[in-house]
């Protein structure tokens, strides 16, 4: 159990899924998962012989790292309100800063991989001035963390880092305040046992009437919704049968490989003349009794035979898996770059695949976008309270907090609409009656167009297809009109 830490089996199982070791997978299922009705001996990595190729088919993997590009395409705006056009600059300006010595989407596209395959993912601030002067965001997967709530609502945060000869850190993250607890096995010890943790000390964030700060400085975003899981929930029996389809067809392809027939005087031979074994990877080679022709030369000969593979009943087992897999996360293929459509399927027919993905990416967003918004602004006040204290002493801050301000995240769409896409769609709701002329000329040209612009073409609209004009379209008509000398 060493091998993999103290974290409960299931955590330990997502992360094997995730990182995507063969040799790891069957030696967790093998040796460290107790058998029972759930690891029984029918599922692939536990019943695989040591003379069957074991192919690990990476789709858990590829599945949590796109989680990555679905919910972070781009970098998301990160927006201060404070009340004024000069604080936002100055608190915009900073948090700029932080987010690019961060390198924040790719932080971001990190940490939804790691929420996807672990079920939550942490992120904490910390500071350290020897290696930037921005505070340093670090994430941790589920099984890192341990939140700890009462009535409903989180008090605060454990992260947990390992190192070598048994030590284990935990860095508690509560309302206004981060306390460092070192541990070898289960006895708590200093903080200066080990290198790595010996320049931690406790801290502590007060206003000047002595109240504690109400801001944690770390924060918890779950999978979907109020729940934890991990996007592989219901899925490692499909992973297994995936993996054992992947394999068959390796094997396959390696047991049918050509066969070479050569005659004696031609095989490889050692020192002492004696035919040498042959590497069952190369194309298999039988050896033939050497002959002689009526005149008594050699008949040496190499002959070979053409195999036809017959694959495609493995191919498809290994789509429909796949296929499952994707089906019950709520993912398109399409978003994995997986073409199940072929050539010639329509843009339409595209778009409702990935409405599938997009449907998912609102769920996993709604989470982020509370919790960033929240989390982005402790960064900020972190920032500002290890700055600009007016009494620091031992861990202690006394600080007296900047205006109230706020930030706003905004993701930015999915999938962009093409003018295309959006005059089919306002069209057909305008012809229905179910919208007016003007809203569905705004949106459709509202992004290219300017206000005035966007009227003239109203306007024009309107006047083409005899549909009376508004009084504000007739003032404007009036207004607009060309002077006659």
């Amino acid at each position: 159990m060493a091998l993999f830490g103290s974290q409960g089996y299931e955590g330990i199982e997502n992360k094997l899924w995730f990182d995507g070791k063969a040799d790891k997978l069957e030696y967790f299922y093998k040796n460290v998962l107790p058998f029972s009705a759930y690891n029984s001996q029918d599922r692939f990595w536990r019943a695989v012989n040591t003379r069957m190729p074991r192919a690990h088919y990476p789709l858990p993997g590829t599945i949590s790292r796109a989680m990555g590009t679905l919910l972070f395409n781009q970098v998301p705006e990160f927006t201060v309100d404070a009340g004024s056009k000069a604080r936002n600059k100055v608190l915009q300006q900073r948090l700029n800063e932080i987010l690019d010595a961060n390198d924040i989407l790719v932080l971001l596209q990190t940490a939804a991989a790691y929420q996807s395959y672990s079920g939550q993912v942490g992120l904490k601030i910390n500071y350290d001035t020897t290696i930037s002067d921005e505070p340093l965001i670090t994430l941790y997967p589920k099984e890192r963390i341990e939140t700890h709530k009462k009535y409903g609502k989180v008090i605060y945060i454990d992260f947990i880092d390992k190192y070598e000869d048994d030590y284990k850190l935990v860095s508690r993250y509560g309302l206004g305040y981060i306390n460092y607890m070192l541990f070898k096995g289960d006895k708590r010890v200093p903080l200066n046992s080990l290198d790595q943790t010996a320049g931690l000390e406790d801290v502590a964030f007060f206003d000047k009437e002595g109240n504690i700060l109400p801001v944690m400085f770390a924060t918890v975003v779950n999978n979907r919704g109020m729940k934890d899981d991990s996007d592989y929930k219901g899925l490692i029996d499909t992973f297994h049968a995936l993996d054992e389809a992947y394999s068959a067809l390796n094997n396959y392809i390696r047991k049918t490989k050509p066969n070479i027939f050569i005659t004696e005087d031609i095989a490889p031979k050692d020192a002492s003349g004696k035919t040498l074994p042959f590497n069952e990877f190369d194309n298999i080679i039988k050896i033939l009794d050497q002959s002689f022709n009526t005149d008594g030369s050699s008949n040496t000969r190499i002959d070979r035979d053409i195999v036809k593979l017959e694959v495609q009943g493995y191919i498809d087992a290994i789509n429909k898996y796949r296929l499952i897999a994707l089906e019950t996360i709520g993912l398109s293929p399409a978003t994995l770059g997986i073409d199940s459509g072929g050539a010639n399927q329509s843009g339409e027919a595209l778009n409702i695949r990935e409405r599938a993905s997009g449907r998912l990416r609102s769920e996993k967003l709604a989470n982020w976008k509370e919790q960033l918004d929240k989390f982005f602004y402790s960064v900020l006040v972190f920032d500002y309270a290890v700055k600009n204290a007016t009494d620091y002493s031992k861990g202690i801050y006394i600080l007296e907090l900047p205006h109230d301000f706020k930030v706003i995240s905004n993701f930015g769409e999915y999938v962009e609409e093409t003018l295309k896409d959006r005059s089919e769609t306002y069209l057909k709701l305008y012809e229905k009656g179910l919208i007016s002329i003007d809203f569905a000329i705004t949106q459709i040209f509202g992004k290219e167009l300017s206000e005035e612009e966007l009227r003239r073409l109203i306007i024009e609209t309107k006047t083409q297809n005899q549909i009376p004009l508004n009084e504000v379209e007739l003032a404007f008509v009036e207004k607009n009109k060309p002077k006659t000398s």
